[in-house]
């Protein structure tokens, strides 16, 4: 009985002992909080459901959108490390600059006819709308240390935005925006990033990223007659990014 007792008593201390010593090595290293600005500019193409230019009228925009997030970061193994935070991030739609001209010479509305709320039965578009989005980023990544004062970082982060409110512009002026507060899931995207890390100090720092999004798409909006179930993707998306982090 007494073996019995030492031979489960030496396993439960040696696997204690394991699983610290494992722990330590994994994830010893510097952590860091982060606060970033993602800076990120998109051009998309999207079909029109209705309108007085029919349907499937195909209109194309461009537009830069920001947001503000909080990320911390530890590391797992010697230069790799986790990352994960919350943002808000407004995301902008522009048809304003994409206009085409017709056969006569008179430029044509590139909005977009969405369902405004209104007693008559006018047809209303809008230019510029946008979403506004908390959202949440988990990824990984790998911290290189050019010298003391020096980093590069890399990482590839998932990103998934459920949009609050929702504003649309009227492409005339005598009617105010509308503005919904709907809840949904609106977007999804993994992004790459990659930058340098300045080091004020021991604990402070300040970065530069370029943003990459390699997968991105918006959930289509009820507002434009749209499939709610169907999403789409931009035809390009690039951008840039300004942190800082306090080291610990």
């Amino acid at each position: 009985m007494r073996k019995i007792l030492f031979t489960i008593t030496f396993l439960i201390i040696t696997q204690n002992v394991f699983s610290q010593n494992i722990f330590s090595f994994l994830f010893k290293g510097e952590k860091e909080i982060s606060i970033s600005t993602p800076l990120l500019w998109s051009q998309y193409e999207v079909t029109n459901t209705f309108g007085i230019y029919g349907a499937d009228k195909k209109s194309n925009g461009e537009s830069w959108s920001m947001g503000l997030n909080a990320t911390y970061s530890k590391p797992i193994y010697k230069n790799f490390y986790l990352t994960a935070g919350i943002g808000y991030f407004k995301q902008n739609f522009d048809f304003s600059k994409k206009r085409t001209p017709t056969d006569g010479g008179f430029r044509t509305s590139n909005a977009r006819p969405f369902q405004y709320n209104s007693i008559n039965a006018l047809l209303f578009s809008t230019e510029n709308y946008n979403y506004s989005n908390y959202h949440f980023i988990i990824g990984a990544g790998y911290n290189y240390r050019v010298n003391n004062q020096w980093r590069i970082k890399a990482d590839i982060t998932y990103n998934q935005m459920n949009t609050f409110r929702q504003k649309y512009y009227t492409d005339s002026k005598n009617y105010t925006p509308q503005v919904n507060k709907s809840n949904y899931l609106f977007s999804q995207s993994f992004i790459f990033s990659t930058g340098g890390t300045f080091y004020l100090s021991k604990k402070v720092s300040t970065g530069i990223n370029f943003l990459i999004p390699v997968s991105t798409r918006y959930r289509k909006d009820y507002m434009f007659r749209e499939n709610v179930n169907e999403y789409f993707t931009p035809k390009s998306i690039l951008g840039i990014g300004m942190s800082a982090s306090y080291h610990f």
